[in-house]
Protein backbone atom coordinates (compact mmCIF):
# COMPACT_ATOMS: atom_id res chain seq x y z
CA UNK A 1 0.00 0.00 0.00
CA UNK A 2 1.64 3.68 -0.54
CA UNK A 3 2.11 5.59 1.53
CA UNK A 4 -0.17 8.90 1.78
CA UNK A 5 1.99 12.66 1.23
CA UNK A 6 1.44 16.13 1.77
CA UNK A 7 3.00 18.02 -0.93
CA UNK A 8 2.90 21.90 0.55
CA UNK A 9 3.77 24.24 -2.07
CA UNK A 10 5.15 27.23 -0.61
CA UNK A 11 4.55 30.98 -1.93
CA UNK A 12 5.03 34.74 -0.85
CA UNK A 13 3.83 37.32 -2.68
CA UNK A 14 4.92 40.68 -0.87
CA UNK A 15 6.97 41.54 -4.08
CA UNK A 16 5.12 40.31 -7.28
CA UNK A 17 1.64 38.67 -8.34
CA UNK A 18 2.67 35.34 -9.66
CA UNK A 19 -0.68 33.36 -10.04
CA UNK A 20 0.36 31.77 -13.86
CA UNK A 21 3.45 30.23 -12.90
CA UNK A 22 1.93 28.99 -9.31
CA UNK A 23 -0.81 27.48 -11.49
CA UNK A 24 1.47 25.71 -13.82
CA UNK A 25 3.76 24.39 -10.92
CA UNK A 26 1.06 23.35 -8.93
CA UNK A 27 -0.60 21.46 -11.87
CA UNK A 28 2.29 19.31 -12.72
CA UNK A 29 2.60 18.61 -8.39
CA UNK A 30 -0.83 17.05 -9.33
CA UNK A 31 0.16 14.98 -12.54
CA UNK A 32 2.36 13.21 -10.48
CA UNK A 33 1.75 9.22 -11.46
CA UNK A 34 1.35 8.15 -7.75
CA UNK A 35 -1.71 7.48 -6.35
CA UNK A 36 -2.13 8.60 -2.57
CA UNK A 37 -1.24 12.11 -1.78
CA UNK A 38 -2.56 16.04 -1.48
CA UNK A 39 -1.37 19.14 -2.72
CA UNK A 40 -1.40 22.25 -0.16
CA UNK A 41 -0.79 25.88 -1.32
CA UNK A 42 0.82 27.60 1.09
CA UNK A 43 0.88 31.44 1.07
CA UNK A 44 2.05 34.00 2.66
CA UNK A 45 0.41 37.61 1.98
CA UNK A 46 -1.34 36.41 -1.19
CA UNK A 47 -3.04 38.84 -3.33
CA UNK A 48 -6.91 38.42 -3.10
CA UNK A 49 -6.64 37.99 -7.47
CA UNK A 50 -4.37 35.27 -7.05
CA UNK A 51 -6.70 33.38 -4.18
CA UNK A 52 -9.54 33.41 -6.53
CA UNK A 53 -7.90 32.58 -9.05
CA UNK A 54 -5.91 29.43 -7.37
CA UNK A 55 -9.80 28.13 -6.18
CA UNK A 56 -11.29 29.03 -9.72
CA UNK A 57 -8.76 26.89 -11.34
CA UNK A 58 -8.26 23.96 -8.73
CA UNK A 59 -11.44 23.88 -6.66
CA UNK A 60 -11.18 21.23 -3.91
CA UNK A 61 -8.50 19.35 -5.61
CA UNK A 62 -6.18 21.22 -3.14
CA UNK A 63 -5.84 22.79 0.38
CA UNK A 64 -5.29 26.62 1.13
CA UNK A 65 -3.55 28.09 3.28
CA UNK A 66 -3.45 32.05 3.33
CA UNK A 67 -1.59 33.74 5.97
CA UNK A 68 -2.19 37.46 5.94
CA UNK A 69 0.73 38.66 7.70
CA UNK A 70 4.54 38.83 7.49
CA UNK A 71 6.00 35.78 8.23
CA UNK A 72 9.66 33.63 6.96
CA UNK A 73 8.93 30.27 5.08
CA UNK A 74 9.58 28.20 8.30
CA UNK A 75 6.88 29.80 10.23
CA UNK A 76 4.50 29.02 7.12
CA UNK A 77 5.39 25.89 6.30
CA UNK A 78 5.21 24.96 9.76
CA UNK A 79 2.26 26.60 10.44
CA UNK A 80 0.25 25.10 7.00
CA UNK A 81 1.53 22.17 8.47
CA UNK A 82 0.62 21.72 11.60
CA UNK A 83 -3.29 22.93 11.00
CA UNK A 84 -3.60 20.20 8.03
CA UNK A 85 -2.98 17.71 10.44
CA UNK A 86 -5.13 19.00 13.17
CA UNK A 87 -8.07 19.24 10.68
CA UNK A 88 -7.74 16.45 8.61
CA UNK A 89 -5.55 14.15 10.09
CA UNK A 90 -1.72 12.78 10.33
CA UNK A 91 0.29 12.09 7.04
CA UNK A 92 3.14 9.43 5.61
CA UNK A 93 5.34 12.37 5.04
CA UNK A 94 5.24 15.83 4.18
CA UNK A 95 7.03 17.73 1.66
CA UNK A 96 8.38 20.99 1.10
CA UNK A 97 8.79 22.35 -2.23
CA UNK A 98 9.61 25.91 -2.72
CA UNK A 99 7.64 27.83 -5.75
CA UNK A 100 10.66 28.42 -7.97
CA UNK A 101 10.23 24.41 -8.55
CA UNK A 102 8.39 23.15 -11.46
CA UNK A 103 8.72 19.39 -12.12
CA UNK A 104 7.96 19.61 -15.42
CA UNK A 105 7.35 16.28 -17.44
CA UNK A 106 8.84 14.34 -14.02
CA UNK A 107 6.06 12.50 -12.63
CA UNK A 108 7.70 10.13 -11.36
CA UNK A 109 9.41 12.22 -8.33
CA UNK A 110 6.59 10.55 -5.36
CA UNK A 111 7.32 7.32 -6.53
CA UNK A 112 11.34 7.63 -6.32
CA UNK A 113 10.19 9.42 -2.62
CA UNK A 114 7.94 6.02 -1.34
CA UNK A 115 10.47 3.61 -2.72
CA UNK A 116 13.09 5.21 -0.19
CA UNK A 117 10.86 6.60 2.55
CA UNK A 118 8.90 3.05 3.39
CA UNK A 119 12.13 1.58 4.52
CA UNK A 120 11.67 4.70 7.39
CA UNK A 121 15.51 4.48 7.51
CA UNK A 122 15.57 8.36 6.28
CA UNK A 123 14.68 11.39 7.84
CA UNK A 124 14.85 13.39 4.90
CA UNK A 125 15.22 12.75 1.56
CA UNK A 126 16.23 15.52 -1.16
CA UNK A 127 14.80 16.13 -4.93
CA UNK A 128 17.91 17.68 -6.08
CA UNK A 129 17.48 21.16 -8.16
CA UNK A 130 19.32 22.63 -11.20
CA UNK A 131 20.46 25.88 -9.81
CA UNK A 132 21.12 27.09 -6.33
CA UNK A 133 21.77 24.10 -4.70
CA UNK A 134 24.84 25.51 -2.59
CA UNK A 135 27.22 22.51 -3.73
CA UNK A 136 29.33 24.97 -4.26
CA UNK A 137 30.58 25.94 -0.68
CA UNK A 138 29.61 22.53 0.60
CA UNK A 139 30.94 20.02 -1.77
CA UNK A 140 32.99 22.03 -4.08
CA UNK A 141 30.73 21.11 -6.74
CA UNK A 142 28.98 23.23 -9.33
CA UNK A 143 25.43 24.93 -8.39
CA UNK A 144 24.17 23.17 -11.57
CA UNK A 145 25.52 19.94 -10.45
CA UNK A 146 23.27 16.60 -9.84
CA UNK A 147 24.67 14.29 -7.63
CA UNK A 148 24.13 10.70 -10.28
CA UNK A 149 24.80 6.63 -10.06
CA UNK A 150 23.61 6.43 -6.55
CA UNK A 151 22.20 8.33 -3.94
CA UNK A 152 24.09 10.69 -1.77
CA UNK A 153 24.18 9.94 1.88
CA UNK A 154 24.92 13.54 3.45
CA UNK A 155 27.87 13.72 5.83
CA UNK A 156 27.29 15.07 9.48
CA UNK A 157 28.01 19.08 9.31
CA UNK A 158 27.28 19.16 5.90
CA UNK A 159 23.58 20.20 3.91
CA UNK A 160 22.14 21.70 0.57
CA UNK A 161 19.69 23.80 -0.40
CA UNK A 162 16.54 22.77 0.45
CA UNK A 163 14.04 23.13 -2.63
CA UNK A 164 11.99 19.77 -2.75
CA UNK A 165 12.31 18.12 0.18
CA UNK A 166 10.68 15.12 1.74
CA UNK A 167 10.40 14.90 5.79
CA UNK A 168 9.90 11.76 7.71
CA UNK A 169 6.74 12.18 10.14
CA UNK A 170 9.04 10.72 13.12
CA UNK A 171 10.73 14.33 12.73
CA UNK A 172 7.32 16.46 13.08
CA UNK A 173 6.73 14.07 16.07
CA UNK A 174 9.84 14.80 18.24
CA UNK A 175 10.09 18.07 17.59
CA UNK A 176 6.91 19.52 16.97
CA UNK A 177 7.66 21.17 13.82
CA UNK A 178 9.13 20.16 10.31
CA UNK A 179 11.61 23.58 9.78
CA UNK A 180 13.76 25.44 12.32
CA UNK A 181 12.06 28.66 13.04
CA UNK A 182 14.04 30.53 15.36
CA UNK A 183 16.47 32.10 11.85
CA UNK A 184 14.97 35.25 9.96
CA UNK A 185 16.73 33.63 6.78
CA UNK A 186 20.15 32.00 6.23
CA UNK A 187 21.63 29.22 7.65
CA UNK A 188 19.08 27.26 8.46
CA UNK A 189 19.60 23.84 6.33
CA UNK A 190 23.06 23.69 8.24
CA UNK A 191 21.02 22.04 10.86
CA UNK A 192 19.65 19.22 9.26
CA UNK A 193 21.62 16.88 8.95
CA UNK A 194 22.37 16.92 13.18
CA UNK A 195 18.13 17.07 13.22
CA UNK A 196 18.46 13.43 11.64
CA UNK A 197 21.35 12.41 13.44
CA UNK A 198 19.91 12.68 16.78
CA UNK A 199 16.62 10.69 15.44
CA UNK A 200 19.31 7.91 14.00
CA UNK A 201 18.06 8.69 10.94
CA UNK A 202 19.40 9.14 7.81
CA UNK A 203 19.27 12.16 4.89
CA UNK A 204 20.09 11.34 1.36
CA UNK A 205 20.30 13.35 -2.05
CA UNK A 206 17.48 10.90 -4.52
CA UNK A 207 20.35 10.31 -7.48
CA UNK A 208 19.51 11.19 -11.02
CA UNK A 209 16.85 13.64 -10.14
CA UNK A 210 17.03 17.08 -10.67
CA UNK A 211 14.36 19.36 -10.79
CA UNK A 212 13.89 22.55 -12.89
CA UNK A 213 14.52 25.62 -10.24
CA UNK A 214 13.62 29.34 -11.15
CA UNK A 215 15.85 31.00 -8.75
CA UNK A 216 14.08 33.94 -6.41
CA UNK A 217 10.87 33.51 -8.38
CA UNK A 218 8.76 35.09 -5.42
CA UNK A 219 12.28 36.88 -4.10
CA UNK A 220 14.29 35.12 -1.20
CA UNK A 221 13.75 35.65 2.28
CA UNK A 222 11.09 38.33 1.18
CA UNK A 223 9.80 40.81 4.38
CA UNK A 224 13.02 40.10 6.90
CA UNK A 225 16.33 41.24 6.96
CA UNK A 226 19.44 39.12 5.33
CA UNK A 227 22.39 40.81 7.31
CA UNK A 228 22.15 41.06 11.40
CA UNK A 229 23.06 43.99 13.16
CA UNK A 230 26.05 41.54 14.14
CA UNK A 231 27.29 42.49 10.35
CA UNK A 232 26.47 38.70 9.57
CA UNK A 233 24.11 36.21 8.53
CA UNK A 234 24.42 33.57 10.82
CA UNK A 235 23.44 35.42 14.06
CA UNK A 236 19.91 36.50 12.38
CA UNK A 237 17.21 35.33 14.78
CA UNK A 238 13.61 35.85 15.29
CA UNK A 239 13.12 38.33 18.25
CA UNK A 240 16.38 39.91 18.53
CA UNK A 241 17.94 36.60 20.17
CA UNK A 242 22.01 36.26 20.45
CA UNK A 243 22.57 32.79 18.88
CA UNK A 244 25.19 31.72 21.89
CA UNK A 245 22.60 31.89 23.90
CA UNK A 246 20.75 29.57 22.21
CA UNK A 247 22.43 27.44 20.13
CA UNK A 248 26.79 27.93 19.50
CA UNK A 249 27.67 27.30 22.83
CA UNK A 250 29.63 24.56 25.44
CA UNK A 251 26.48 22.69 26.08
CA UNK A 252 25.55 22.52 22.09
CA UNK A 253 29.39 21.46 21.51
CA UNK A 254 29.48 18.72 24.41
CA UNK A 255 26.41 16.84 22.86
CA UNK A 256 27.70 17.13 19.61
CA UNK A 257 25.78 20.04 17.76
CA UNK A 258 27.51 21.76 14.80
CA UNK A 259 26.09 24.72 12.90
CA UNK A 260 27.19 26.66 9.69
CA UNK A 261 30.31 24.87 9.35
CA UNK A 262 30.90 25.89 6.21
CA UNK A 263 31.77 29.38 7.54
CA UNK A 264 33.71 27.73 10.92
CA UNK A 265 31.16 28.86 13.05
CA UNK A 266 31.01 25.85 15.15
CA UNK A 267 32.13 22.77 13.59
CA UNK A 268 30.91 19.04 15.44
CA UNK A 269 32.94 16.73 16.83
CA UNK A 270 33.15 13.52 14.69
CA UNK A 271 33.58 10.99 18.47
CA UNK A 272 30.22 12.03 19.30
CA UNK A 273 28.79 10.18 16.52
CA UNK A 274 28.86 6.58 15.24
CA UNK A 275 29.94 4.64 12.26
CA UNK A 276 26.02 5.67 10.76
CA UNK A 277 26.75 8.81 11.49
CA UNK A 278 24.08 9.05 14.29
CA UNK A 279 24.16 10.99 17.68
CA UNK A 280 25.78 8.62 20.68
CA UNK A 281 24.85 11.22 22.98
CA UNK A 282 20.76 10.95 23.49
CA UNK A 283 20.67 14.29 24.40
CA UNK A 284 21.32 16.32 21.34
CA UNK A 285 17.53 15.89 20.31
CA UNK A 286 16.24 17.16 23.17
CA UNK A 287 18.90 20.26 22.61
CA UNK A 288 17.48 20.85 19.66
CA UNK A 289 13.66 20.59 19.91
CA UNK A 290 14.58 23.13 22.83
CA UNK A 291 16.85 25.18 20.68
CA UNK A 292 16.36 25.44 17.13
CA UNK A 293 12.47 26.44 17.70
CA UNK A 294 10.84 29.70 18.23
CA UNK A 295 9.35 30.47 21.33
CA UNK A 296 5.70 31.74 21.60
CA UNK A 297 6.54 35.21 22.90
CA UNK A 298 8.54 35.96 20.01
CA UNK A 299 6.32 34.06 17.34
CA UNK A 300 2.39 32.66 18.26
CA UNK A 301 1.53 30.49 16.19
CA UNK A 302 -1.99 29.95 17.73
CA UNK A 303 -2.08 33.90 16.38
CA UNK A 304 -0.85 33.89 13.30
CA UNK A 305 -3.65 35.23 10.88
CA UNK A 306 -4.42 32.70 8.00
CA UNK A 307 -7.33 31.27 6.42
CA UNK A 308 -6.94 27.35 6.10
CA UNK A 309 -9.33 25.48 3.35
CA UNK A 310 -9.52 21.88 3.27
Amino acid sequence: MSEKFLIVYNACEIRRNNLLWYIDCITNLLNQDYDNFKVAFSGCRITEATKIGLQKRFGNSIYYSFIDEDQTISVTFNHTVNTIVKAVGEFDGYIYVDSGMNPQGQRHILKEIHQRSQTKEYGMLTVQSTTDTAYTGWFGKTETYTFTGEDFNVPVGKCCAIHFQYFNPQLLKYYGRLLPDIFKSHCIESVFSFMNAALKLKWVFIKDLAVTHVKGSDGPSLGFEQISPHGNTWNNLLGGVDIHDVLVNDTGRKLGMGYEEVQNVMVHDPALFDENGFAKNEGLKDFIRESLFVKKNIVDYDAIKHQLIV
